[in-house]
C-alpha cells in the first residue's frame, strides 16, 4: 500500500511539473519578446526622467538631474495636473457604464435565440475595426464623425437631435447633475464602442458556470434575480477583476486620454525627460488605481462570496 501510495505521488508531482513547464513554454515567447523590445526602453525611460536630455552629433547625451522632473511636473506643470484630472475623472464614470453595459450584454447574447452567432459576431467588430486602416478610414466618414464626435460648438448628432439639456432643465434638476447626465449622452457612442472585449469575456465567463447550479436554484424556489446575485455574480469574479483591469488600462492609455496627447506631443517635440517623467508619474498613479480598486472589490465583494 505504502509503494503504490508512493508511486501515485510521483506520478502526481511529475504531472503538476509537466504541466508547470507547458505553461513556461506558452509565455516563453513573451518573455524573450520583453526582454528584447521592452526592457530596454523601459531602463532608458526611467534614465531620461532623472536625467536632461538633448540631441548632439554624437547621439543623445543625458545629464543626471535626480527628481527634478518629477517635481517640475506634479507642481509647476499645470497642463500636465489638469490633463490628469480630467483623465481620471472621465475613467471614473466611463468605467462602471462600460461594465455594466458588457455585462448586460453578455447576459441577452449568452441566451439561445435565432441569430445569436451573427449578434455575438458584431460585437467582434470593435476589436477589428478599432486598429489599423480601417479607423482612418472610419475616422474620415462625416456620418461616422458626427457620431463619434463628443466635444466641440455642434457636440454629437444624438444631442444635436434631442435638446437633452434644456429637456432636464424643465424638470428642476441641479445644474450638476444635468451636466453628467449629458456628459454620459455625448460619450454614449465611445462607451458601446468600447464594450466588445469586456462582452466577449463575461459572455466566456457565462458559459463556464455549471448549469447544475441554476437547476439547482429552480427547484428550491429561487427567482431569477436571486439567481443572478447569488450565482451568476459571484461565479464571475474572476472575470470581473480581468474586465476591470483591462478597461482601466484601455480607458487611462487611449489615444483620446488627454495625458497620452501632452506626452506624445512632448516626443515629437524631442522633449524626452519631461515626457519621461510624465509618464511614469501617470504609471504610478494608474497603478495605485487599479491596486485600490482590486483591494476594495475583494474587502467588500469576494470575501461576501466566499
Amino acid at each position: 500500500m505504502r509503494s503504490g501510495s508512493r508511486r501515485l505521488i510521483g506520478r502526481r508531482v511529475s504531472l503538476a511539473s509537466k504541466m508547470g513547464l507547458f505553461g513556461r513554454l506558452f509565455i516563453l515567447p513573451w518573455e524573450i519578446g520583453f526582454v528584447l523590445f521592452f526592457l530596454v526602453p523601459l531602463l532608458q525611460s526611467i534614465q531620461f526622467s532623472m536625467s536632461r536630455v538633448y540631441m548632439s552629433p554624437d547621439g543623445i547625451v543625458t545629464d543626471p538631474m535626480g527628481l527634478e522632473h518629477y517635481r517640475f511636473a506634479w507642481f509647476e506643470q499645470s497642463d500636465f495636473t489638469d490633463n490628469l484630472q480630467a483623465a481620471i475623472s472621465s475613467f471614473a464614470y466611463s468605467l462602471p457604464i462600460i461594465l455594466i453595459l458588457s455585462l448586460i450584454l453578455a447576459l441577452i447574447l449568452n441566451q439561445r435565440f435565432r441569430g445569436r452567432l451573427l449578434a455575438r459576431a458584431i460585437f467582434v467588430l470593435p476589436m477589428i475595426i478599432a486598429t489599423g486602416v480601417v479607423i482612418d478610414i472610419l475616422s474620415t466618414d462625416v456620418i461616422a464623425s458626427q457620431l463619434r464626435a463628443a466635444d466641440g460648438p455642434d457636440k454629437t448628432f444624438m444631442y444635436n437631435a434631442v435638446n437633452f439639456s434644456q429637456l432636464l432643465y424643465r424638470l428642476g434638476l441641479p445644474n450638476y447633475f444635468i451636466s453628467t447626465i449629458v456628459q454620459y449622452i455625448n460619450r454614449i457612442f465611445d462607451l458601446v464602442w468600447s464594450c466588445g472585449v469586456q462582452t466577449i469575456l463575461f459572455i466566456a465567463g457565462l458559459q463556464s458556470i455549471p448549469e447544475q447550479l441554476y437547476e439547482v436554484s429552480r427547484v428550491e424556489g429561487s427567482t431569477p434575480w436571486e439567481n443572478f446575485w447569488f450565482i451568476t455574480f459571484p461565479m464571475l469574479s474572476g472575470v470581473f477583476i480581468l474586465n476591470i483591469v483591462y478597461t482601466t488600462i484601455d480607458l487611462f492609455t487611449n489615444s483620446i486620454n488627454p495625458v497620452m496627447k501632452q506626452a506624445y506631443d512632448m516626443i515629437i517635440k524631442q522633449n524626452y525627460d519631461l515626457s519621461s517623467a510624465i509618464m511614469w508619474i501617470y504609471f504610478l498613479i494608474i497603478g495605485l488605481i487599479v491596486a485600490a480598486m482590486l483591494f476594495l472589490f475583494q474587502m467588500i465583494l469576494q470575501r461576501r462570496w466566499d
